[in-house]
């Protein structure tokens, strides 16, 4: 919850023709608007949207403790 108000607040400190709505088309979309990214970034907020050419990488940890609801079991 708190990302998403990052990201809304993000966009809010946004003026127009200052940024630029770059898709990532490697992410799944989960309903969630496309982050703005900021070229000259200043405040906290547009430096960790800062505009950049890294790549996605997509993550599946791999978590063989874990039990089928998310639990892990009991200290020995």
């Amino acid at each position: 919850m708190r990302w998403l108000t990052l990201l809304l607040a993000a966009g809010s400190f946004a003026c127009e023709g200052e940024t630029s709505v770059t898709p990532d088309a490697a992410a799944p979309d989960m309903g969630v608007a496309a982050a703005e990214c900021f070229a000259d970034p200043t405040t906290h907020v547009e430096i960790i949207n800062a505009c950049t050419d890294a790549t996605s990488v997509s993550k599946t940890p791999v978590t063989p403790l874990l039990r089928e609801d998310g639990t892990l079991p009991p200290l020995p």
